[in-house]
């Protein structure tokens, strides 16, 4: 019995294989089971990045919708006061340009009061990953490992392996016996 047989080694190395094969899945899933936990994590903030830049968007294009219009009545008072200096008087064309400054003056007056409201004032989307990302270098495993203890595996197949040798050694004898119990008959 100091000698292990053959086939207790096969027994021992298929053991040893299939406990390394299911770790090595277990590691597998675990890892697939944290890239989709970022990857849902990442979905989640780029459409809430999505709907913050368009949600901006919308109120740029509200702040700038009446700035615009004033901006093509301002233009056309100039050019009507470039064509006034040619064909009229002095006096249309100083009423003119009057007019031109009361369009300047609202211009101003909806400019200053925008930005009073603080409608334009700067807008800075930013992620904040530092924190997080300090939190993940701290992880230093995500399981354990743990070695069985194969020589209880070893002296227990060994045991079988006696018990077994002793049990069949036991029943040829017996019937080595009964044989000759019936030839002497």
């Amino acid at each position: 019995m100091a000698s292990e047989s053959p086939a207790c080694n096969i027994c021992e190395s298929i053991i040893s294989q299939t406990i390394q094969t299911d770790d090595r899945k277990e590691i597998q899933i675990a890892r697939h089971t944290v890239n989709e936990h970022f990857d849902r994590l990442q979905r989640e903030l780029l459409k809430e990045l999505q709907i913050i830049e368009n949600d901006k968007r919308k109120e740029i294009s509200k702040i700038l919708a009446p700035v615009e219009r004033k901006e093509k009545e301002i233009d056309g008072l100039q050019i009507s006061l470039a064509i006034i200096k040619q064909h009229a008087s002095d006096l249309q064309t100083f009423l003119v340009s009057k007019q031109i400054e009361h369009e300047l003056i609202d211009t101003d007056n909806l400019i200053q009061s925008i930005q009073n409201n603080s409608e334009l004032s700067g807008v800075i989307v930013s992620l904040q990953t530092i924190g997080m990302m300090k939190s993940l270098g701290n992880i230093s495993r995500f399981g354990q490992t743990s070695q069985s203890d194969m020589s209880l595996v070893r002296q227990k197949i060994k045991q079988a392996q006696a018990k077994v040798a002793v049990v069949t050694k036991g029943s040829l004898d017996h019937q080595h016996g009964t044989i000759k119990t019936e030839e002497g008959l």
